[in-house]
């Protein structure tokens, strides 16, 4: 995997997430993948998705609850 979670440095890391919102969806998006949660994701199972992504507290904030009602609200536009 490399140093930094597959990055050169953590320099590197640290770059791509300052370069904006595209780098920081690049960023999470390569989280999702290397956690093995994209297969949670795709099948909408946000317990499971959230208790990886934002660990075991995620009902503290209910993380569960927020990403498939966000997604909701985006199909609905």
């Amino acid at each position: 995997m490399g140093m930094a979670g597959g990055f050169g440095s953590v320099t590197e890391l640290v770059n791509l997430c300052r370069s904006g919102a595209a780098g920081q969806i690049e960023l999470m998006a390569k989280f999702i993948g290397k956690a093995g949660l994209a297969g949670a994701l795709r099948a909408r199972e946000w317990e499971t998705f959230a208790k990886g992504y934002n660990g075991p507290d995620l009902r503290k904030n209910a993380c569960h609850t927020k990403n498939g009602g966000g997604l909701q609200a985006l199909e609905e536009r």
